[in-house]
């Protein structure tokens, strides 16, 4: 990881973060997948107009 860490310090654009090992990089894609798949979920229902409370 410091090997990394030290290739990103010596970059001249250096990325606003990075994922270091295969977990991380994975870790990173699930979450908006999770996410996107709870919005698809209730989209129609977030879509509709608000029912009032009789």
């Amino acid at each position: 990881m410091a090997n990394a860490i030290m290739a990103v310090v010596e970059m001249e654009e250096p990325p606003l973060r990075v994922a270091v090992g295969a977990d991380a990089v994975e870790g990173i894609r699930s979450s908006p997948r999770s996410r996107l798949a709870e919005l698809d979920r209730w989209e129609s229902f977030s879509r509709e107009p608000a029912v009032e409370s009789v």
